[in-house]
């Protein structure tokens, strides 16, 4: 036998090769066009992920469940087929895909079949299991309009009740205990707004009416705060600076917030030295801005405001770093008090305060790793609560109002899948996790605006390594598509303001790469134009505009990193003559 194998090594190779386990071999690779051993399919370079129908790029046959709609079935995961509830025959509503690939019509609704089904508040005599104390009332009957929202007109203690509840400067039909005359304007008549203030737009001559008089270079018959017109005062498009200071290390974050109780905005500012052993946190009072106070001595990472008494100074939560690695989470309810601690091995990355259980106290939010959670600190106990487990590393979030139950919901950028998420507030500090939009890119900075001004509040992020930022516009029955706006350069942080009066959506942008923070004014059609712009900055960030000197107009705060610096620029009123 081995005089033969000698003789014939092909033979012999044979032989070893029979006498092998045929299922310990695999012939060629997946993505050579050849449909080899544990293969169900290979197109070669044909092969992908993305394309319907197609041999997927592990050699796997398409199938349903694979997040692409091929042509066997109605949708997969996210992919619906451009359908929508209204398409297929329904009013309004958020269409899904079901496990098993077919339309899930279960939140499209049929208004005025008596049942409150996705979209729809009410449907006749069913409200959805909610009472009027869900929106803020003291009791009476929710009812439903024909067009199934919710008719608040029979709620007690509540704006539009016809009745003068605290709070409140009118209501509706009820007598109004005050004239033009008194309100300073020559005559007319005061009417009551949708919201329960008083309407100076019938009033003759004065700053309120609604019309342009002599001295005024704007009149939106309101008192509104940052909607491009206050006082009677709208911005020149220019700015000048206001703060400008310089700290030992380099600003890292900011809040701006009226901590003092004086009705004006201060600025509250964490440092933090390269080395991770030095830093502070600061504050700088808009009564005093020369002087920045030092709260805290220790490196601060992040830093926030929060609401926990509607008649007090903010509130603060800072977080800062131990040379172990732990993060101190310091809180107060005012600048004067002493700070408490809560130390955790969870580090936050973006800060935002909101009211999550609806008592008038807001928790600070706050986006976690390495856990990948979505936290809260509660004041009131004070602890810090483990809202949902999210994964994909969760980064910016902000609050918006998603679905109609009253609970605040939340977006949040996850960095790692490149997507856009919506997680769903429960009540009793439940949430759960809704749906989710492919981003694509480097997301990085989110804000939440209604920017198309249809009365749905639209997702905006930033790509931090390409010159794009990306909108899902919001829409009855949930999100639209990306949605993909070009820049000159990529930029770091994105804020939405009025900074006209022209009642449209206006952008302020920080580019790390030129220092440059710009302001973009914008238009009906949603096209933005620049309109000033700043170049004093070395790798601006940390952005807010918000008032910071009293006068009602979106100001410009920042951080310029490279030149350890904090500037806020305000407005310069348009000037009119008399």
């Amino acid at each position: 036998m081995f005089d033969i194998l000698k003789k014939f090594p092909l033979f012999a190779f044979l032989i070893l090769i029979n006498s092998c386990d045929a299922d310990d071999l695999t012939y060629g690779y997946c993505g050579n066009g050849e449909l080899n051993k544990g293969e169900e399919c290979d197109k070669g370079f044909a092969n992908s992920d993305l394309v319907a129908d197609a041999c997927r790029s592990d050699c796997t046959k398409p199938y349903c469940g694979d997040g692409i709609k091929d042509s066997e079935e109605e949708c997969d995961g996210f992919q619906l087929d451009q359908k929508t509830c209204s398409l297929l025959g329904y009013d309004r509503g958020q269409l899904s895909c079901n496990d098993d690939c077919t339309f899930d019509y279960s939140l499209c609704s049929v208004c005025g079949n008596g049942t409150a089904e996705g979209g729809e508040d009410c449907d006749l005599n069913d409200v959805g299991g909610v009472d009027c104390y869900a929106f803020g009332f003291d009791s009476g009957e929710l009812e439903c309009n024909f067009d199934c929202t919710y008719d608040f007109s029979a709620c007690i203690n509540g704006c539009q009740n016809n009745i003068v509840d605290p709070g409140e400067q009118c209501d509706g039909t009820a007598e109004i205990e005050f004239d033009c005359v008194e309100a300073g304007f020559e005559g007319g008549v005061v009417r009551c707004s949708s919201v329960c203030q008083y309407d100076f737009s019938g009033c003759n001559l004065g700053c309120g009416n609604g019309l342009i008089d002599p001295g005024e270079s704007c009149d939106d018959g309101n008192d509104i705060k940052e909607d491009g017109c206050h006082n009677c005062q709208k911005s020149s498009g220019n700015y000048q600076v206001f703060i400008d200071k310089t700290f030992p290390w380099q600003p890292v974050d900011l809040a701006v917030d009226d901590f003092d109780g004086d009705g004006i905005r201060d600025l509250l500012v964490a440092t933090l030295a390269a080395d991770h052993v030095s830093g502070s946190l600061s504050l700088i009072l808009s009564s005093n801005p020369e002087t920045a106070i030092t709260l805290i001595s220790n490196p601060v990472i992040k830093c926030t405001s929060f609401k926990h008494d509607s008649l007090l100074p903010a509130g603060i939560v800072a977080a800062s770093l131990t040379s172990d690695g732990t993060v101190i989470y310091s809180y107060s309810p005012d600048y004067n008090t002493q700070f408490e601690e809560i130390s955790s091995s969870e580090v936050p990355y973006s800060f935002t305060a909101i009211d999550i259980d609806r008592d008038g106290e807001e928790e600070v939010v706050f986006s976690a790793n390495p856990s990948q959670k979505i936290m809260a600190f509660r004041y009131s106990e004070p602890a810090l609560l483990d809202l949902i487990t999210l994964g994909g590393q969760p980064g910016d979030l902000g609050a918006f109002e998603f679905n109609t139950d009253g609970f605040a919901d939340i977006a949040i950028v996850r960095r790692a899948s490149q997507m856009v998420a919506v997680i769903l507030g429960l009540g009793e500090d439940q949430f759960s996790y809704h749906t989710a939009r492919y981003l694509g890119g480097t997301p990085g900075d989110m804000q939440i605006a209604d920017l198309d001004g249809d009365g749905y509040k639209d997702i905006i992020v930033t790509d931090l390594l390409e010159p794009y930022f990306y909108v899902y516009f919001g829409l009855a029955e949930g999100l639209s598509y990306r949605s993909q706006f070009g820049l000159s350069e990529k930029a770091f942080q994105i804020k939405t303001a009025h900074l006209n009066d022209d009642g449209f959506l206006d952008l302020v942008l920080l580019f790390p790469v030129s220092g440059i923070v710009s302001t973009f004014l914008g238009t009906a059609d949603l096209s933005f134009s620049e309109s000033f712009s700043w170049n004093e900055c070395s790798s601006p960030l940390a952005l807010s505009t918000k008032d910071v000197n009293g006068d009602g107009l979106s100001d410009l705060t920042f951080i310029c990193g490279g030149d350890k610096r904090v500037v806020s620029l305000v407005a310069i009123p348009e000037q009119v003559i008399k």
